[in-house]
């Protein structure tokens, strides 16, 4: 199988270079970018192609996640929460997944192994 390819969506950077550490420390995954808002992911999804998007739950509206699956189809988006109430809103909006922010780093990678192959 290819690396997962992950872009990191967090508007906050101590959060997001975290992630993109935990990433990287994985052989068979790949974190292709980062982006701060919805603007900078959109273009950068249209240049990367994801495999998976990681996004902070309270920057996944409708209609970023929407025009996202019309650019790259295919792509998961797994949303990492706070707050048990932001679960349901992710994933009406088109979240493939959810994980809360104060999950072990174990089940952030299964979660991502699993949306790559489509689980």
């Amino acid at each position: 199988m290819d690396r997962i390819k992950v872009l990191v969506v967090d508007d906050g950077a101590v959060a997001r270079h975290g992630l993109v550490s935990i990433l990287r420390s994985q052989s068979d995954i790949e974190a292709v970018g980062e982006a701060e808002d919805w603007a900078q992911a959109l273009c950068q999804a249209e240049i990367l192609r994801p495999t998976v998007m990681l996004v902070d739950a309270r920057l996944a509206d409708g209609e970023s996640i929407r025009l996202l699956k019309d650019l790259i189809p295919n792509v998961k988006v797994l949303c990492l929460t706070v707050h048990s109430r932001e679960i349901e809103p992710a994933l009406h909006a088109g979240a493939d997944a959810h994980l809360m922010k104060d999950s072990q780093r174990r089940e952030l990678l299964e979660e991502l192994r699993r949306l790559a192959l489509g689980e």
